[in-house]
């Protein structure tokens, strides 16, 4: 299973997962609570972390073929690049 992760330093990880899940949620339900959230999309799962000092994003493909298209996470929260 094809996966991308990336983790960025920031003291307001619970904040960036919130307004993530919430934009998703424009699309599809998402899952998420003040540490932990999550979103099932269209051929990948999207799995996100927070705690006091970073968070971290994680995107498994459904489909090993698709490795190319699982995106790749640079960036900082305040300017993240995700492609």
């Amino acid at each position: 299973m094809p996966t991308a992760a990336g983790q960025f330093s920031t003291p307001n990880a619970s904040r960036y997962l919130k307004q993530l899940c919430k934009h998703f949620a424009h699309k599809v339900v998402p899952e998420f609570a003040d540490m932990k959230g999550s979103a099932e999309l269209p051929g990948s799962r999207l799995l996100l972390r927070a705690n006091d000092e970073a968070f971290a994003i994680q995107i498994e493909s459904d489909d090993a073929n698709r490795n190319d298209q699982v995106p790749q996470c640079y960036g900082e929260p305040s300017n993240p690049l995700i492609v």
